[in-house]
């Protein structure tokens, strides 16, 4: 078991790189890193066979983040002290959100 731990010690750095690449802020990449590093190794004491560490948690990594960017663009929009008048309130958004997730959508295909 010592020997799972210590190549998923030595992973750490690797990890957080690729998870700052993706999400290019400092502390979400650490979180993003701890979840995964907590993941990988709930499964190695779990006694999953992992044939490929890196490979697995690169996976882990990215599926940490979109689960993150779901969850951050699901929550709603609110808006103090706005001024303006809509006539429709989803046509006035529309071009917000589409923008916002159009730049995650690239950060994730340039990865």
């Amino acid at each position: 078991m010592r020997n799972k731990d210590k190549d998923l010690e030595n992973q750490t750095e690797f990890l957080f790189s690729a998870a700052l690449r993706l999400c290019e802020d400092w502390e979400l990449a650490g979180e993003l890193t701890q979840d995964t590093l907590l993941s990988a190794l709930l499964a190695l004491r779990g006694g999953e066979e992992i044939a490929d560490l890196r490979g697995w948690l690169l996976t882990v990594l990215r599926r940490r983040h979109c689960d993150w960017l779901r969850k951050k663009y699901r929550q709603p929009l609110i808006l103090v002290g706005a001024d303006f008048d809509c006539p429709d309130e989803t046509d006035c958004f529309d071009g917000i959100a589409a923008e916002e997730e159009a730049e995650a959508v690239r950060r994730e295909v340039a990865y």
